[in-house]
């Protein structure tokens, strides 16, 4: 049986072609074709557009803004300031919740900035002056340290001084650290404090702080009460009770330095305060 291979060479049939006259276009492809550059956006001006970066012109039109932002204080009266100095003007410390701010870190930025930005003196005294003034209801308070002692009682002198005492002696004994100390004075800058630390020391173990006169309905007890009520168990022997009570008021000063009412008739024990 015949097949392809015994009929010879069979040529493929030749398509008709029709001719237009036209070459065919020759297709390039070229990854280093020149892309488009960017275009300039509506909303730009052009003398604010570089076309040869194809980007905007950000130092000119931030100096733009700020001749514009010049001749609208000016218009309006509100001169821009020159100087740092210009914006701290004397009235504007002068007035209430500004007093005393001059110097302060915080104030000093926000003046800086306000001439940084170009802003009229009246105009940057006013945003800060509010925003001062929202600031001041989450500044820590100053502590009015008359009110507080005032509400320690009479004996409050006393009860801080002794405190005092404490613990600048557990500092000078080396059983506090810088840190610490600071922070237990800190501590002691209110009467709530105050109250504290005494709970800290008489858990301690440490002797009640001498506070003055008897106070009624307290545990206070006078000097004589107290050299009267140890003399039996404290007393050395052959000692008489005057050179006891002598002796007990040296220890006092010993103890707690002058002036801190320990053994010399003045009382003892903050008691239950």
């Amino acid at each position: 049986m015949a097949g392809l291979l015994d009929e010879g060479v069979v040529e493929a049939p030749v398509e008709a072609t029709v001719e237009t006259g036209e070459a065919n276009p020759e297709v390039i492809v070229n990854d280093n074709q020149p892309v488009d550059a960017p275009v300039r956006p509506d909303y730009i001006d052009e003398q604010f557009w570089d076309a040869d970066k194809g980007e905007v012109n950000a130092e000119g039109l931030a100096k733009s803004y700020k001749e514009l932002r010049n001749k609208f204080n000016e218009r309006n009266n509100d001169k821009v300031g020159e100087t740092v100095e210009d914006y701290a003007t004397e009235d504007f410390f002068s007035q209430e919740g500004m007093k005393g701010m001059k110097d302060d870190p915080a104030m000093q930025m926000a003046l800086n900035a306000a001439k940084e930005a170009g802003m009229g003196v009246k105009q940057a005294q006013g945003f800060i002056s509010k925003f001062m003034e929202g600031m001041s209801e989450f500044a820590p308070q100053p502590v009015d340290v008359q009110a507080e002692l005032a509400s320690l009682g009479k004996n409050g002198p006393h009860i801080v001084s002794g405190l005092k005492t404490w613990i600048d002696g557990m500092k000078s004994h080396g059983d506090l650290n810088d840190e610490v100390h600071a922070e237990l004075l800190k501590l002691g800058s209110t009467a709530a404090g105050i109250k504290a630390l005494d709970v800290l020391r008489q858990k301690s173990g440490e002797m009640n702080i001498p506070t003055g006169n008897a106070v009624s309905g307290t545990t206070h007890m006078s000097a004589q009460d107290w050299y009267s009520a140890t003399y039996e168990t404290h007393g050395e022997g052959g000692e008489s009770r005057d050179a006891y009570n002598v002796r007990m008021r040296e220890l006092g000063k010993t103890i707690f330095g002058e002036g801190h009412g320990t053994f010399n008739g003045s009382g003892l024990g903050i008691g239950g305060r």
